[in-house]
């Protein structure tokens, strides 16, 4: 008999294209010719808890319905059924378009999960089980001697954090701050498309609809589509065609995270690839999924676990002296979760959560080197600094979940979890440079600290740059401001960074070395690598 253990476990992540729904492709054993069988009765939008059919015959509670057939085809778990309308235990992941097929099925299920992704070398995960509030009971005059009467149920809350990783790519980065656009370098002569429906590409859809020719693609091409910041790259599946006619549908590898108009540019390309994080009021949701295997790899004995619905409320990015660029989850926070735990000796049915169709994800071991301390450069306030001992940033969304009054048709579980005021904390650890009498470096620090960000009777504030340059073509860039809002300049909206604290202490080591602290109101990172597609 096998043990769980942590040197067989994995852990990996995936973009939701909507709140809470995790990314799988999953197909069943199709029972429609005894049970339930229908279409599509209307679009069914990503994120949806909701399908509408032309048909719910023989649909019931706890059964499983597969919605779509092609690589949007995903199952879910019926929590009930009104007339026509099925409303299930999670989300869908996919966009669905009107009239697609959808069966019941049965196991034994294939899964393909998105969840692949791995955004650094990590030692321990505090894992985001449900924390349950079990509350006493206290009643007057209920001659319970001091004790509880009894207890009672209230909110679920799910909180889970990763500490320290050792970043290997980009993947990871962009959680803590909103969106990532992705583009690559053109190879080909550009194409137009119209989206489905009504000129529309929807978020969660794995496909595009091309209206102008396409013989300039293949198959397992990347494609950008659109520019700005709503770009991102997938790669080619397949097409309804030839890749040579004027009108044909693209499938694609991953789901779309943005919605695209009709006539957004979409052209073939090639890495080198630019990720660049952009801030948003709505963070993107992300998904966990956690497996545990035996140490006789025994497949049936997998306690899989998905975490949805989640945002990274507070996350540090560090360099130090002798170490590497890492990555902290300090706090993320999820809506629920699903598993493959379907029984209990003492409980009647399927237990909470539980979903029929939960896989395990196909992941590749990272075999990218880090980015390491003698790999990076860091300048404030225009001055670069070398003799950099440690460097953090720190970002906390302030993210509350919210739990109303009203009959959502899930448990009690978070209904979204809404971001607050985001704060930025920048702390660094430096020795001094140089004092030659022809530079005035040494004393920035100083001279920062006493005039308060203020040049000129105006409040302005600095820039704060960190690179880590890998190789050709592989960087990391932190900027302070953000890269959209430009240089520090006066006035709201406009400032850089600001030092709270720099005491320029003295003690035994012969190098004088100040404690900075600081403060900034925006923040953005630019990625270049060559990988296609980030989560």
């Amino acid at each position: 008999m096998g043990i769980y253990r942590n040197d067989q476990a994995q852990w990996s992540i995936a973009s939701e294209a909507a709140k809470g729904g995790y990314a799988e492709k999953a197909t069943g054993t199709d029972q429609s010719s005894s049970g339930g069988g229908s279409d599509l009765n209307g679009a069914v939008a990503a994120g949806s808890l909701t399908v509408t059919l032309t048909a719910g015959t023989n649909y019931l509670a706890d059964e499983y319905i597969q919605i779509g057939t092609l690589l949007n085809a995903e199952i879910r778990r019926i929590r009930s059924v009104a007339t026509h309308v099925l409303t299930l235990y999670s989300p869908v992941a996919f966009y669905h378009v009107d009239a697609e097929t959808c069966n019941q099925v049965i196991p034994s299920y294939t899964v393909t999960s998105h969840m692949t992704h791995i955004p650094g070398i990590w030692e321990s995960i505090s894992v985001p089980d449900m924390t349950p509030e079990i509350m006493p009971q206290y009643f007057l005059g209920a001659n319970a001697n001091r004790n509880p009467h009894s207890f009672l149920r209230g909110k679920q809350s799910f909180a889970g954090s990763v500490s320290n990783m050792i970043v290997l790519n980009g993947e990871g980065l962009g959680f803590a701050l909103g969106t990532v656009a992705t583009t690559g370098t053109a190879v080909s002569a550009s194409t137009t498309f119209s989206g489905l429906p009504s000129g529309t590409s929807q978020i969660g859809a794995m496909s595009i609809l091309t209206i102008s020719t396409s013989a300039n693609f293949a198959n397992n091409d990347y494609v950008q589509i659109g520019t700005g910041v709503t770009s991102e790259v997938r790669q080619l599946t397949s097409t309804s065609g030839s890749y040579a006619a004027s009108a044909e549908t693209f499938f694609l590898n991953k789901p779309l995270l943005f919605e695209h108009a009709s006539g957004e540019t979409v052209r073939e390309v090639i890495g080198p690839y630019t990720h660049t994080v952009n801030e948003s009021t709505s963070l993107q949701g992300l998904s966990w999924s956690v497996v545990l295997n035996t140490s006789d790899e025994v497949t049936a004995n997998r306690l899989i676990r998905n975490y949805i619905g989640g945002k990274v409320n507070r996350a540090t990015f560090t360099a130090e002296e002798g170490g590497f660029l890492r990555l902290s989850y300090d706090d993320v926070q999820f809506i629920d979760m699903v598993h493959n735990q379907s029984s209990h000796s003492g409980y009647t049915g399927e237990l909470p959560k539980y979903e029929g169709a939960v896989g395990t994800p196909s992941i590749t071991d990272l075999a990218t080197e880090p980015y390491y301390f003698s790999q990076g450069t860091i300048s404030i306030a225009g001055v670069e600094f070398a003799r950099i001992k440690n460097f953090s940033i720190e970002v906390n969304n302030n993210i509350e979940a919210q739990y109303y009054v009203q009959d959502s048709s899930i448990d009690r579980t978070p209904f979204e979890l809404l971001e607050g005021r985001r704060e930025y904390r920048m702390s660094a650890s430096i020795g001094l440079p140089d004092a030659a009498a022809a530079t005035s470096t040494a004393s920035t620090l100083f001279k920062e600290l006493i005039l308060e960000g203020n040049y000129t009777g105006a409040m302005v504030g600095f820039d704060v740059v960190m690179t880590f340059t890998r190789g050709t073509n592989e960087t990391i860039t932190f900027t302070s401001p953000s890269v959209a809002e430009g240089a520090a300049g006066s006035g709201g909206l406009n400032q850089g960074a600001f030092i709270t604290s720099a005491s320029h202490n003295l003690g035994t080591d012969a190098l004088v070395s100040v404690d900075v602290e600081m403060l900034t109101r925006s923040l953005g990172i630019v990625i270049v690598d060559a990988i296609a597609i980030y989560p």
